[in-house]
């Protein structure tokens, strides 16, 4: 398995444990979200809580200023908050790959994420069909759900549903798996990989 050397700046914001600079230093950077991706895992092995640091770094997922219309263009406000909510997406996924060396996530680890986790669903509307604009939304709950293993906590059908804005991506397939939801899903695990 290929070692990526990670930015001296992402090593060095995992290691101080500073959640809200990691999170504005990746959502800063949308161009190079590949590589950022690339390099996260190996900076979040350098945290000394890698799992504290990206549960923190979720708290600012939905921001109290982005409720405030008030300041600078709607369209550049918008596109800044999306890339914070993505900037959260890259830190599950990238502690899930760092956590699958390392030993359970302790209870208290777990309660955290729960209330993370029902909090971002209480602001998701399952009753309506899920458009792609919450696809950000239905990718982030249901990869804080993988990261943390707590699938089984929700109704299976209702993690379906968030299923439905995001099947055309690359990491869908194995998402469904980790949380369980092949079977429920069927035709999802064999979609052509190579679409994002």
């Amino acid at each position: 398995n290929e070692v990526v050397k990670p930015r001296p700046m992402l090593k060095s914001l995992c290691e101080s444990m500073d959640s809200e600079k990691l999170r504005l230093f990746i959502a800063e950077r949308r161009k190079d979200l590949n590589s950022i991706s690339a390099e996260l895992p190996f900076a979040l092995r350098s945290a000394p809580q890698p799992a504290v640091l990206v549960l923190k770094a979720l708290e600012g997922y939905h921001p109290p200023e982005a409720q405030s219309s008030g300041s600078g263009p709607k369209k550049e406000a918008s596109s800044l908050l999306l890339a914070n909510k993505r900037a959260c997406v890259i830190l599950l996924e990238s502690l899930a790959d760092v956590m699958k060396d390392r030993d359970e996530v302790s209870e208290e680890l777990k309660k955290s994420a729960q209330r993370i986790a029902d909090s971002w669903k209480s602001k998701i509307n399952l009753d309506v069909e899920l458009t792609s604009n919450q696809a950000i939304e239905a990718q982030s709950l249901l990869q804080l759900l993988a990261t943390f293993g707590l699938a089984s906590e929700y109704d299976p059908d209702e993690l379906c549903k968030l299923v439905i804005p995001i099947t055309r991506r690359r990491q869908t397939p194995s998402l469904c798996r980790t949380l369980g939801l092949t079977s429920k899903v069927p035709g999802l695990s064999d979609v052509d990989q190579s679409r994002v």
